[in-house]
């Protein structure tokens, strides 16, 4: 992964949030080989209003790279696959498995778009909250010091 650290939006906010779990997919083994094991090509933008930074979640052939997603890429397409955009504190809940991993994307608690979404989008996208959750539930004082 990337991280340009002179770029103070890949630090902070949604971005640096999910830039923890990367670095920490990538550095424990159990969870690399996961990583390893799945051959995902999909470009996520998850964009919380209320927080700044939102981020592009890039898998491509068994790597994942975070990149802060600036304002003028939310509404173009081109830039990702899915969108997913909710409140601050939803995705937090939902990265943490308070709200469950379906949930809240079939109650609209985080908007998809496009939707419905595909299956096998959202299967690659569950895929990722899951290791997420295995993460950030563990450490919850880390994660919320992280998050705000």
């Amino acid at each position: 992964m990337k991280i340009n650290y002179e770029n103070p939006l890949a630090l902070t906010g949604m971005a640096g949030f999910l830039t923890s779990a990367v670095n920490y997919i990538k550095n424990t083994p159990d969870l690399k080989k996961k990583l390893k094991k799945k051959k995902l090509n999909i470009r996520v933008a998850l964009v919380a209003p209320d927080l700044p930074n939102a981020a592009l979640l890039i898998f491509n052939n068994r790597e994942l790279e975070i990149e802060p997603l600036g304002e003028e890429d939310w509404e173009n397409p081109n830039k990702w696959d899915v969108k997913l955009e909710g409140d601050a504190i939803t995705f937090f809940d939902y990265f943490m498995g308070r709200l469950g991993a379906v949930r809240p994307i079939l109650f609209r608690k985080l908007t998809a778009t496009p939707y419905p979404m595909g299956a096998l989008k959202l299967l690659k996208i569950l895929w990722f909250v899951k290791l997420c959750i295995k993460i950030f539930s563990n450490n919850t004082t880390q994660s919320e010091a992280m998050f705000y």
